[in-house]
């Protein structure tokens, strides 16, 4: 799906970020969150401004509250708040006025900003519980599984099958950790709250190699299932970019 049709999503999400509650999101999402003043006002009337600062696919990230604009954490350092805001005027971390399609995460998606504003909104506080579920097994899942398996699964397979040392070097980059699964697979954290789990079964002379994408069974109480969908794949596609 081409970034362009994330956009009325985002500003459907970017209002009802707004309108919530932002400490219950804060606590829910596992998100820190702090109120600033902008610092080019008079000390005594300065206009407070929240902040968030929440890790998603391990790198850091501020949203500001109300207004949901989002801009990598990297730009400042963390205690120089106040002047932060005014920074990303500048250019700093904010996605770019054209619509990127850079899955490296040097940029912003607008998927990754909707899926981010989605998070913080809809995040229920529910610990994960290490039971995974496939695409298929989530709520009316079955409806967009062939494209979930044509845009996120084979691509990926299709970079790490037979590269266990690739798939490792990647996973320790994006802050995973190995797992038991297939016959070489690993689980990251694509929110505090949300991980997700790889995992890889080699082909051999009878049988092609395949893969899965697997969610932790809470997932439906953080993001619906067109959410999963557009996490599991920029994930996919992140580790991707990566790999190259």
């Amino acid at each position: 799906m081409s970034e362009n049709n994330y956009l009325s999503a985002l500003a459907k999400i970017r209002e009802e970020f707004g309108k919530g509650n932002p400490l219950r999101m804060a606590d829910c999402s596992g998100a820190k969150y702090q109120t600033i003043s902008k610092s080019d006002a008079p000390l005594s009337s300065r206009e407070q401004v929240g902040l968030f600062m929440l890790r998603y696919l391990n790198k850091d990230y501020y949203i500001t509250f109300p207004d949901g604009q989002i801009s990598f954490a990297e730009c400042d350092n963390i205690l120089n708040v106040s002047a932060r805001v005014e920074n990303r005027k500048a250019g700093c971390g904010r996605p770019d006025f054209h619509i990127s399609t850079d899955y490296s995460g040097n940029t912003i998606l607008v998927s990754d900003q909707t899926l981010i504003l989605m998070y913080l909104t809809q995040a229920s506080g529910i610990s994960p519980r290490g039971q995974w579920s496939n695409f298929l097994q989530l709520p009316e899942g079955s409806h967009h599984h062939g494209p979930f398996i044509n845009d996120a699964i084979n691509p990926w397979v299709k970079t790490f099958n037979g590269k266990k040392d690739l798939f490792l070097s990647v996973l320790k980059e994006m802050g995973g950790s190995e797992a038991r699964l297939g016959d070489y697979g690993g689980v990251i954290k694509a929110f505090p709250k949300i991980p997700l789990a790889f995992l890889i079964w080699e082909g051999d002379d009878e049988f092609p190699p395949k893969g899965n994408i697997l969610f932790d069974s809470t997932i439906s109480m953080f993001l619906d299932t067109a959410g999963a969908y557009v996490l599991g794949i920029n994930a996919a596609r992140r580790m991707m970019a990566v790999a190259d």
